[in-house]
């Protein structure tokens, strides 16, 4: 099962905890008809992250000898706990199963191909000195069915980084397409990933793509998923899309797609960066405030004395209750420090959690709002 998992995210221990979390909140569930609201989505965004990955109902019991092995060693329980551990996590593993079984069957009938599937790089465009986009189109010349803006595609890649970094098991990567359908191709947009020190190699899928791939290379890439989207029927009359870095790519989807059903809302987008050589999609976000009339902040917490800024410094509660109506849906996505900041804030100025869609880049481990 190693190469399900990204090493990264066990190494900083982020899966482990994404696991212990889920089956301590579906052990608080158990005695309710119905889920948690809260469980229910985060239980939908597990879902959707192995089917990503092709995650089958054979490898569930080898998941579960692990982690009963685990809590064996760790917390000295005798036999009869460690059972009703074991029944728990089936309980949990079952759910999850049934689940994933009917996005399996789903996404053959909607997309029309199932496991991964070539797709050809057209194109290699600089977006920054550190982001890339890269369009991907079906090698076999085939039409894409329509995807929900918001959602992501999963890339898979072996030989190369077995040879430049001995990894003999690498996981597949999930990148948010950052534009809405076209019935075309996919665009994906990725940043650099250093490594944070000498010891550690840099992110291998980041570093292949922006060293490596140009325009010809095949990659094989699993259908879109996801439950950070925007749906087909959305008609909020106030929307905000609220971006940290990197995190831009699913919300500017989301914002081509109400360009295109000439959605008449009022819409505000934000996007957080440390200076204005982190800006991505300039030029594509201007033509859309500009055709739309909509609102767009730039808020650079480490501007360079040349940057052209709506705010500086770090965003805090009073800037937000300046960009975030009460009565808006928000849409939100970024590194997690900068989620958790955003989430208090928006606590702090009264926004219900039920108007905030977010979404994390990694494991889900718990609700940024608890």
């Amino acid at each position: 099962l190693k190469p399900f998992f990204n090493q990264s995210h066990q190494r900083s221990l982020r899966q482990p905890k994404a696991l212990a979390q889920a089956i301590l909140t579906y052990t608080m569930n158990l005695e309710n008809d119905d889920l948690d609201p809260e469980f229910e989505q985060a239980i939908n965004r597990i879902v959707q992250k192995h089917v990503a990955l092709g995650i089958t109902r054979e490898q569930y019991p080898i998941v579960g000898k692990n982690l009963l092995q685990a809590i064996k060693e760790v917390l000295g329980v005798g036999d009869d706990i460690l059972s009703a551990w074991g029944e728990l996590y089936q309980s949990l593993a079952n759910l999850l199963i049934e689940r994933e079984s009917a996005v399996y069957e789903q996404q053959e009938k909607v997309y029309g191909w199932s496991g991964y599937k070539d797709f050809v790089v057209k194109s290699k465009e600089m977006e920054n000195a550190n982001v890339i986009s890269f369009h991907l189109y079906p090698l076999d010349g085939s039409k894409l069915s329509e995807y929900l803006p918001g959602q992501y595609i999963t890339l898979k890649q072996d030989l190369y980084l077995l040879e430049k970094y001995g990894e003999l098991e690498v996981s597949p990567r999930n990148y948010s397409i950052s534009c809405a359908p076209n019935g075309l191709y996919f665009r994906i947009s990725v940043k650099r990933v250093p490594a944070p020190s000498d010891d550690v190699i840099p992110g291998m899928y980041s570093n292949w793509l922006h060293d490596e791939v140009e325009p010809g290379e095949i990659i094989a890439i699993r259908a879109p998923c996801g439950e950070f989207v925007l749906k087909d029927d959305y008609s909020s009359p106030k929307t905000v899309f609220l971006a940290g870095g990197i995190g831009i790519t699913p919300l500017f989807a989301m914002a081509q797609q109400l360009d295109k059903n000439g959605y008449e809302g009022e819409v505000t987008f934000v996007h957080c960066i440390s200076n204005g050589s982190q800006k991505v999609f300039e030029s594509e976000l201007h033509h859309l405030i500009s055709k739309n009339s909509w609102n767009m902040h730039y808020h650079l917490s480490q501007p360079n004395d040349n940057d052209e800024a709506t705010a500086t410094g770090r965003i805090d509660a009073e800037s937000l209750k300046n960009l975030v109506p009460e009565d808006c849906k928000l849409f939100m996505c970024g590194p997690d420090s900068f989620m958790s900041d955003i989430a208090k804030h928006l606590t702090a100025n009264g926004i219900n959690r039920h108007q905030v869609n977010y979404e994390y880049f990694g494991p889900f481990s718990q609700d940024i709002f608890a």
